[in-house]
């Protein structure tokens, strides 16, 4: 079995590692990019074509204390089509007794770029009204399942739902669904990994997604020229990244972002009743949680050994004043941070 020493200089972890960090730092850089695009929409400044905005009678009913989001799933209705499966936008339905909801309902599935193949996960706003944002309300609705009560907004969530949000929105007219994609792929290969090895071909790939989506949305003259910018900074840091030194935060990082990714997964095939995917995710999380537990150990291992180097060296900067007396002491911590090397790194 590969010990943590052996790991963290292995070359394929790390490139694990600085991919897993990449993704993160990728649906940081779309926070704000996202929040600008809902927020342009509800205070109808998007130029987008065929958009229909919502007017203030609409907003004040999603909006908290509103009728829209308190009952949200259980006013929208599936309809089937003959052969079982929708095949337009007339397949939801709105059953409530608010007009002015129904009016609400059928301008966001308007939003939605193809229903057919997705659908819009309601539940995720439903009874939402106290802990998010209006536009964090109606963004949610194109996100994956998972992205209930837990998702308060852009810092509670997983870049995975950002990349389908992007992709399903009509809001979003950049030239990325590639990108999209392949990131999405990327993400379920990196945190589904079961040694957390990354080739570096691979590793090159998936920065370079991350890069062409983020200079993409650098490119969205939609929105403010502060926001674009900000990206683009996101984007050299991401770039950066590719070639830093590893320190054991960054992996500790790494196995963080990996054990939510898996949790935030295991509670999706919770919802769709698959027993396999969660038996593989709850192996995984086994794995994960004690890895990062390993990690944690030697990285103290490693901080007592600085800190007898530490010792030495101010012992030295003492006998370098004539103290015969520091000079046995070094020679005591020598003995030791000698025989700490053996033990924990060999």
């Amino acid at each position: 079995m590969e010990n943590v020493k052996d790991k963290v200089k292995n070359e394929k972890y790390r490139n694990w590692v600085k991919s897993t960090l990449g993704i993160e730092q990728t649906g940081r850089a779309l926070y704000e990019y996202v929040e600008n695009k809902f927020s342009d929409y509800t205070h109808s400044k998007s130029t987008l074509a065929g958009v229909s905005f919502l007017d203030h009678t609409e907003l004040f009913h999603i909006r908290n204390g509103g009728c829209f989001l308190s009952n949200l799933s259980n006013n929208v209705k599936q309809l089937k089509s003959p052969n079982g499966k929708g095949t337009s936008k007339s397949k939801w339905q709105w059953t409530g007794s608010c007009q002015t909801c129904k009016t609400s309902f059928e301008k966001i599935l308007l939003l939605y770029e193809n229903p057919c193949r997705k659908d819009i996960c309601w539940e995720n706003s439903h009874k939402s009204v106290h802990s998010i944002t209006l536009e964090w309300a109606i963004a949610k609705m194109f996100m994956p399942p998972g992205n209930g009560s837990k998702n308060t907004g852009p810092k509670t969530t997983e870049p995975l739902a950002l990349f389908q949000l992007i992709r399903a929105c009509k809001l979003f007219k950049i030239d990325s669904v590639g990108q999209l994609e392949k990131l999405t792929e990327a993400r379920n290969n990196l945190f589904h990994s079961s040694d957390n090895h990354v080739d570096e071909k691979d590793m090159k790939d998936y920065f370079q997604y991350m890069d062409e989506l983020l200079k993409n949305v650098t490119e969205d003259k939609d929105v403010d020229q502060g926001t674009r910018d900000r990206v683009a900074k996101c984007n050299e840091k991401i770039e950066k990244l590719k070639h830093s030194e590893m320190t054991m935060a960054l992996f500790d990082d790494a196995l963080k972002l990996k054990r939510k990714a898996i949790f935030d997964d295991f509670e999706k095939s919770l919802s769709e009743n698959d027993p396999d995917a969660l038996k593989e995710l709850l192996e995984l999380a086994v794995k994960t949680v004690a890895e990062i537990q390993e990690l944690k150990k030697y990285a103290d291992e490693v901080k007592n050994i600085d800190s007898y180097k530490k010792e030495i060296d101010e012992l030295r900067l003492e006998i370098s004043k004539g103290d015969a007396y520091c000079s046995v002491l070094i020679i005591i911590l020598t003995i030791i941070v000698a025989s700490l090397f053996r033990i924990y790194f060999s």
